[in-house]
């Protein structure tokens, strides 16, 4: 479905990906694991749009996808930035609505219920400032926005950074919830063994590009001895 080929991203002088290649199946989870400063955001954010190649391309279903955020939301691309970003002075109930911007009207009160039943604490709180929320549910909001629009891809930047270890467990469940029920997911995550554990296949990305590659059951020890190496 979502297919990455030859990608070169650089920052001036600084070359932050260098012929980046991969892709991820309909229905499919695939994670990108890698250290700080590995690429990890860079190849997320040109991806969805928000930062331009230098080089190479990103298809979905063959299709050059757009330039732009908004053209790259509306094909069925939704990221879940690293940090969360969400507007913390609207309240959880609107953080969601602007999540759904892109469906029809009629189906936002519906998708609002059901992202309740994924993170039951967001309806707990749906009248709350997303400001006034712990971490864990503000990650919970922002995934939960991202899946507002029913995206055909849903990628994710570091969803565990900062987390309390019984709060990356929730987050944990609800991913293994979403996968189960069909969506394809693009996970960057430091957390390896979190990583592996919610998706079928694994890149290691280290210092712009990808050095290992293979099913998340099958190699987990040589992606975990590469990433720490």
């Amino acid at each position: 479905m979502l297919k990455v080929e030859n990608l070169v991203v650089r920052y001036g002088a600084v070359v932050a990906l260098q012929g980046v290649d991969l892709h991820v199946d309909t229905g499919e989870a695939v994670s990108i694991v890698g250290p700080n400063g590995a690429g990890k955001t860079s190849l997320l954010s040109t991806i969805a749009g928000l930062v331009k190649a230098s080089e190479g391309s990103v298809t979905l279903d063959g299709t050059q996808l757009g330039k732009t955020g908004h053209a790259v939301a509306r094909s069925g691309v939704s990221l879940v930035p690293e940090g969360r970003q969400i507007l913390a002075p609207l309240t959880v109930r609107q953080n969601l609505e602007m999540g759904g911007y892109c469906r029809p009207k009629a189906e936002v009160k519906d998708r609002i219920a059901h992202m309740c039943e994924i993170f039951p604490v967001l309806g707990d709180r749906i009248d709350k400032p997303g400001g006034l929320l712990s971490g864990g549910e503000q990650q919970m909001l922002a995934i939960a926005r991202g899946l507002m629009a029913q995206p055909r891809v849903m990628m994710l930047d570091e969803p565990s950074m900062g987390l309390a270890p019984v709060i990356v467990d929730h987050i944990l469940e609800a991913l293994r919830t979403v996968v189960g029920q069909g969506m394809t997911l693009l996970l960057a995550e430091q957390n390896v063994s979190l990583a592996l554990d919610v998706t079928d296949r694994a890149y290691v990305l280290v210092g712009g590009q990808i050095v290992a590659s293979g099913a998340s059951d099958e190699v987990g020890t040589d992606l975990l001895e590469r990433y720490l190496a």
